[in-house]
């Protein structure tokens, strides 16, 4: 019993401690969460993995700031080399994030970076579909423009 009681504590520290490390791939996550350019540069700077990303959903930073339509991180991250295509748990983009969420600046930004215009999620839907399913015609003009697939 006494073993057991020493082996739930040890976890407890190591998990605390992991918590309260300044990680900074976590804290870069955060950073990109909040919006906040200041603690993703010094996460950075710190070490940090641009393409690290969240155990639940697998979303990267970049993801993140795309989804939000957060076009200084989303630039902050692909300069530090952010994987333009890395995607989520359900094979998601952050071209199809951006599309999704109606942030056609980001949309512009991916495109330049050489975005996969025509990737699939699990599901096999595109970038183009996910511009219909937010009913933003912009954004699905500016990608078949750029030579995306017009079918969904």
């Amino acid at each position: 019993m006494k073993k057991k009681s020493i082996l739930q504590a040890i976890l407890l520290l190591s998990l605390l401690s992991s918590c309260f490390s300044g990680d900074p791939n976590s804290s870069l996550l955060e950073a990109a969460e909040e919006g906040n350019l200041a603690d993703a540069r010094s996460a950075i700077k710190k070490g940090a993995n641009v393409n690290t990303k969240k155990k639940k959903n697998k979303f990267t930073p970049l993801i993140i700031a795309a989804g939000k339509g957060d076009k200084a991180m989303a630039e902050l991250l692909l300069d530090s080399g952010a994987e333009v295509d890395a995607d989520d748990k359900k094979k998601r983009t952050p071209l199809m994030w951006a599309a999704w969420k109606g942030h056609p600046e980001i949309v512009e930004i991916l495109i330049e970076n050489d975005a996969d215009l025509n990737a699939k999620s699990f599901t096999g839907a595109s970038a183009i579909f996910f511009a219909q399913r937010s009913k933003r015609d912009d954004i699905k003009e500016m990608l078949i423009d750029a030579g995306a697939s017009d079918t969904p």
